[in-house]
């Protein structure tokens, strides 16, 4: 990467972190033992955006509580810790990248949010299925393409280059953001997870790419997130002009135990699923 450009990426980086100060002391209290969940509630409540989609969210089918939740207090009580952390942290970063400018760069931010959606939902089925943590499955998936944005961000004009390098080559995002710019969004996403300190496995997660690597997931959060990412992109719902199909890892399905007619039962609770909570995030 030129000095320059490199120089335009360590700024990003060290900006400020994406959420606001009411969800920095909300997941800070968060780890506070014992546990206030009304003193969480307070600082959600200071966002009514951030707070009215945690209530759509702990409404939907995708959590299944069997009563309508009209406070926010009901909705964490019952989601519990972990998944409110997740909603937490997934929704404020939607809405700090969706408020941080245009679509300057030719990045289509809401299509991208769709899919980081999607991979997110599928990843969390998955992980309920194969008996693995389903919170920090959707967390990972929400953040495994956050590195597109920051890059667009920092690089709009030869953002706009690179994908259209990619789209005229069609080959993969990842090769057409080394070439051009010399690093990839993964490393981009693995390095911005890390400085705003979040649990390292998602680090882990974030730079994981079996196209270029040709490795097998070193752990069932990563295959998780992998093969998620794989079938949002085959199947339904991929980001705007992404053509270039993900490979899946031949490894991935024995790491979770899972074989190819269980998981085509799962399809259509997967894409009806995320389809739902697509609407609640993106309203």
């Amino acid at each position: 990467m030129e000095k320059e450009l490199l120089e335009r990426l360590k700024i990003r980086l060290n900006q400020p972190s994406p959420f606001p100060g009411s969800v920095q002391s909300a997941l800070a209290e968060m780890d506070v033992q014992p546990l206030d969940i009304n003193a969480v509630c307070q600082y959600l409540e200071l966002d009514p955006i951030l707070a009215s989609a945690i209530l759509r969210l702990a409404n939907s089918p995708f959590y299944g509580f069997a009563r309508k939740i009209g406070k926010v207090q009901d909705a964490a009580v019952l989601l519990g810790v972990h998944s409110l952390r997740q909603l937490v942290i997934s929704f404020s970063l939607v809405k700090s990248f969706n408020e941080s400018g245009n679509d300057t760069g030719g990045l289509n931010r809401n299509a991208l949010w769709r899919h980081s959606v999607a991979v997110a939902v599928v990843a969390k089925i998955l992980a309920e299925k194969t008996g693995h943590n389903p919170d920090d499955a959707f967390i990972a998936g929400m953040l495994h393409d956050v590195g597109q944005f920051i890059l667009e961000q920092c690089f709009v004009e030869e953002y706009a280059k690179v994908l259209q390098y990619r789209d005229e080559k069609e080959c993969g995002l990842c090769a057409a953001e080394r070439k051009l710019l010399g690093i990839d969004h993964g490393q981009v996403a693995a390095a911005a997870i890390h400085k705003w300190k979040l649990p390292e496995h998602f680090v882990e997660v974030a730079k994981y790419n079996f196209v270029v690597s040709r490795k097998p997931p070193s752990s069932p959060l990563t295959a998780l997130v992998h093969l998620a990412d794989v079938l949002v992109k085959g199947l339904w719902i991929s980001p705007e002009n992404d053509v270039w199909m993900v490979n899946l890892c031949p490894d991935t399905l024995d790491l979770l135990g899972l074989d190819w007619d269980r998981l085509e039962k799962m399809l259509p609770e997967m894409e009806s699923m995320s389809q739902d909570v697509i609407g609640r995030f993106l309203p």
